[in-house]
This record gives C-alpha cells, structure tokens and sequence, in this order.
C-alpha cells in the first residue's frame, strides 16, 4: 500500500500546562477511511522531539501526500515549517485542513507551499482526495476541496455535513494513545468529541461560518461503544468530552450517562461546552443522574460580566441567568468552569471591572467554582465581529504567515500600556485557585503558592512591579 503522512503541528501554551498533550483527534478524524486502504503515518511535533528526520525517513517512501491540520494562531507556524520540509525534501503535494484553512482557503492556498486545501468536514473528502492523487485523477468534482491548476485557485462545491454514524471508529492504532492521556487529579484522562457544531451565533465564534450553526451527534449508543473502548483498551479513568455543547440533546445525555451508570466503570467526566440556557432547563433529578455517572465538571462560556459587551458579541444570555444556574449547581459535586475573556471591541474599564466582579462573586460564591484564565479576545476570520474588529482599526493579515502569530496582526483598539495590562491578567488569572486550577498539570506547588498574589492582583487589577511575569513565562514553558 502507498504511503499518506499527517502533521500535527505544536499548539502551544495549552499542551504545555498539561501533564501530556491531548490526542491529535482532528488527524484521526480524517484518517477513519483513508487508513483503510493506505498506510497512514500521524508525525505529531509535540512528542517527537526528532519529527523533522523522522518526516525525511518518512517521504523517502512512496507518498501521495502530506496533510497538515491548522487553527488560527501559532499551529500556522509550525504546520509553514513542516511544509517547507516537505518541499525541500520532495514534490509530494502538501494538504492543509482544519478550522482556519476551511475558513481562508484562497489565502491558505496563494502560499506557494501548500497546493490543496480541505475545507470543512474532511473524513470523506480526504478520502476521495487521496484516492484522487493516487490515481492520476483531476481534483475536479471532489467535494470540499480547493486546489491550484496552472497557477490559478480553483474551488469546487462545499462538502455536505457527514452523519456520524456513518463512521467507521477512530484509528487509535495509529498512534501511542498513551502518550496522549493527560491527568485529571491523578486520573488518565481521554480527549473525545461525541458530536460537532453548535446552534448558538456568537459573534466572535466560528462555528456559524464553519458548521452552519448544525449540530450533529453520535448516537449514544455509538458514544457508549467509543467509551468502552477507551476504558477497557487504554484504562482510562476520565473523559474530556470536547464538543462545542455535548447537551444540546438533553435525552441523549441522559441515555448516555444511565448507559455509564450501567456499566459500571470507575469512570469521571467532564464536558467543554454547556450553554447557560440549556442549564437552566435541567432539573434537580437530570443533574442528579449526571452526578451519578460520574460527571465532575462544566465548562460554561460567560465571557463577559458586561450586559453591554454580551449583547454585543450575541451571547444571549443574562448576568442574572448565570447566577441563577451558579445557584443550581451549588449543591452538586460537579465543579463548574467559568470561561470569561477580555479586550473586545469598546470594552472600557467599567466593562472590564464588571467582568472581574462576576469572577470573584461565582468563585467566592461556591466552593465548586472556578474560572479560566481571562483571555485575550483576538479577532477571528470568518466571525461576525470580525467585522466590527475592522472597522476599529484593525490591519486584517494578508498572508497564512501573518495569521500565525498570537494576536495575527495587531488589535488598534487597545493600546500598548492596556495590551500590557492584559497579558498580565491573563498570567494571574491562571493561579486564581492555585493548584486546583491546575488539574492538568504537573506544576501546582507553586502555584498554591501564588495564589494570594493572583487574586489580589486581578480582583484589584493591579499589575505594578509584576517582576513575576518572567518566571509565569519559565513555568509555563518550563
């Protein structure tokens, strides 16, 4: 069989918290087709430290192609520098996929590096793609797929959304799963996405330009066969459900959690996207059974405390509706993340104040509690308020280089002294609850240690003689 090689490119500081990175799920999303009839090789930069020899070793074999997958931000980087590998050492052609070459496609491909994209959705397209290139055939006609034809970028239709459980099952063989098991308070813990999109508009989201606000699951039957595998193949002790909001489906949740119940297995979870409206829809007797099937832990997206700032960017949500699901949750043992962020288009002081505010009034509030680090907003193609980003100034990149960096470009409505402002609220925001916060992470010591300093300094947003903020960069690299 011919030979298909997938790049995982470094992500940054995120992997870096964790005690291991978490599984290149999007490079075995796409591979659930093609590895049936090829050799797939996933060379992943986060843990192999020798990737660039092992790439050669790799395409001194008979390759079709190469595929890098890419978000926005600092993967563009590392995803240019294994393409320019490829081409110094071959002429295999060179595919990207992923978030932001579904979004900038003609971009993507105007850099002389890369000569096909996938855009969107890219288990069937890949597949045909591949078979495509081994076969000689013309791209023309595969759905989702843009490419270059004597220089000029041409475009065929868009591939329509999969049903996922048409699927075949993730090719876990084609990685080490056990270097990708990150500890969740001591727990091995397996990255899994039970289904895709999210029906919500937010304004500074891409998921209505990329899934069409659609969402679409996995049965829970399906859900169940793919935990099991998990926990009785790879012992695994925790789940990371990454969907953008795995309860949209409130009867499928709950088949799959009475399914965990039923199992038996000494098994904890949690979930990344939970929307505060569909919370307040759960009853006592829903958020019992949850509990019971082991689930510790919500991601809820607040992003402001500003009223103004979460009409503005479509969150369509309340304060009043987060304090009322802050309540609800009080007397569960499920722990309740809180992700805010700050820096958006006309954000004052008094917005950022009142984000803060919320902060400490949801975390001294309930001993389950916590909060993400308050990220920078940074404008992303494809978004609605990415609109409104420019007509505030702000320089769109005009390159797949430019798109690499962590603010892509540069943000006019904040200036230097604030830019700096928020850096170091972003660094002390990550120490709020100390190593409770660190659940991930092999680093907690000191971080209980920090502590008192955080939260003084953002409660106050006080970042004068921030002389931690060189050794916050060392720890977190480090």
């Amino acid at each position: 069989m011919r030979n298909v090689i997938l790049i995982q490119p470094i992500v940054g500081d995120w992997d870096e918290v964790r005690t291991s990175p978490s599984l290149p799920l999007a490079l075995l999303c796409i591979s659930t087709l093609v590895e049936k009839e090829y050799n797939v090789r996933i060379i992943d930069q986060r843990t192999d430290s020798d990737w660039k020899n092992t790439l050669k070793e790799e395409l001194k074999k008979d390759v079709i192609c190469v595929g890098v997958t890419s978000m926005t931000g600092v993967q563009i980087k590392h995803g240019l520098e294994a393409s320019r590998l490829v081409k110094k050492e071959s002429k295999v052609p060179v595919v990207w996929g992923g978030i932001h070459p579904s979004l900038m496609p003609a971009e993507t491909l105007e850099n002389e590096i890369v000569d096909i994209v996938v855009a969107g959705e890219g288990e069937i397209t890949f597949y045909e793609l591949v078979k495509h290139l081994d076969k000689g055939i013309p791209l023309d006609g595969i759905e989702g797929v843009w490419f270059k034809s004597k220089g000029v970028i041409r475009n065929n239709n868009p591939r329509p959304f999969v049903d996922l459980d048409t699927l075949p099952d993730l090719p876990y063989h084609l990685v080490d799963v056990k270097k990708y098991l990150p500890l969740f308070e001591g727990r091995p813990t397996l990255n899994i996405q039970t289904s895709r999109g999210c029906p919500n508009n937010c304004a500074y989201c891409y998921n209505p330009a990329y899934n069409k606000r659609k969402w679409r699951s996995l049965s829970a039957e399906k859900t169940l066969a793919m935990i099991r595998k998990g926990v009785e193949k790879f012992g695994v002790k925790n789940l990371y459900i990454v969907d953008d909001d795995f309860f949209i489906d409130l009867k499928r949740a709950e088949e799959i959690a009475k399914g965990i119940i039923k199992e038996g297995w000494d098994l904890t979870w949690e979930s990344q996207g939970i929307n505060v409206k569909i919370a307040i829809k759960m009853d006592d007797e829903f958020l019992s059974l949850m509990e019971k099937s082991g689930c510790r832990k919500l991601h809820f997206g607040i992003e402001s405390g500003s009223e103004r700032i979460l009409d503005m960017v479509r969150k369509n949500i309340t304060i009043s509706q987060v304090r009322e699901v802050a309540e609800k949750l009080k007397k569960f043992n499920i722990v309740c993340q809180y992700n805010f962020m700050a820096g958006f288009p006309t954000e004052t002081d008094e917005d950022l104040k009142k984000t803060v505010e919320l902060v400490f009034e949801l975390i001294d509030g309930s001993s389950n509690a916590i909060t993400s680090p308050l990220c920078n907003y940074v404008p992303y193609p494809g978004t609605e308020i990415f609109a409104k980003a420019i007509t505030e100034g702000y320089r769109v990149p005009s390159t797949l280089e430019g798109w690499s960096g962590s603010n892509y470009g540069n943000i006019p409505w904040i200036s230097d002294q604030r830019m700096k402002m928020l850096k170091y609220l972003f660094y002390s925001s990550l120490f709020l609850h100390g190593s409770r916060g660190m659940v991930y992470s092999s680093k907690g010591l000191l971080s209980d240690i920090y502590k008192p300093i955080a939260r003084y300094r953002v409660k106050n947003l006080y970042f004068n003689y921030m002389i931690e903020s060189k050794l916050m960069d060392l720890w977190i690299k480090g």
